[in-house]
């Protein structure tokens, strides 16, 4: 793709992910968080709560949400579904895996 570049933040970010079970990216708008991760970093489990269906699902179980998407998960427009946290949280003191969210 022509407009991917190479970015000081993809280096931190593949660090991070060696050492944190949870990863957390924020910016502007239109700034290239999402494509970082899905194109740079080649995450391909990557689901979106600004689909309404989504965020409905994960907020009405949001620990079998995450269990039947799998690992690593990226969960984009995270702060349209709260409720997820506490699955994400329950999820990494169970088993603290670097890179799986």
């Amino acid at each position: 793709m022509p407009h991917l570049r190479t970015r000081f933040a993809l280096i931190q970010l593949k660090k991070a992910a060696k050492l944190w079970p949870v990863v957390g990216i924020l910016g502007p708008r239109q700034s290239g968080k999402s494509t970082l991760v899905r194109d740079l970093l080649g995450i391909s489990k990557v689901v979106t709560f600004d689909d309404f269906e989504t965020r409905e699902e994960a907020d009405h179980s949001p620990g079998t949400f995450l269990a039947r998407q799998g690992t690593p998960l990226v969960v984009d427009e995270v702060q349209k579904g709260p409720r997820i946290f506490d699955a994400i949280k329950l999820a990494v003191d169970r088993k603290k895996i670097p890179g799986s969210y």
